[in-house]
């Protein structure tokens, strides 16, 4: 699963407007609450999607 597969899912499962699924995102995101993505949490959703995307790939070979 690409990033933007990823992205493309989360649209079509979930309600509200383009701007609430953005905030929505970002709160998920922004594991610390502190209104910041920084590195490590961006680099800890870089390693879970990663993660997703190498565990489907697995799944169709």
């Amino acid at each position: 699963m690409s990033a933007q597969e990823f992205l493309l899912a989360i649209d079509v499962t979930s309600s509200g407007t383009p701007e609430e699924k953005l905030k929505w995102a970002f709160r998920m995101y922004d594991v610390d609450g502190n209104g910041v993505i920084d590195i490590q949490e961006m680099t800890k959703i870089v390693q879970i999607i990663f993660s997703i995307a190498l565990t489907c790939h697995r799944a169709t070979e």
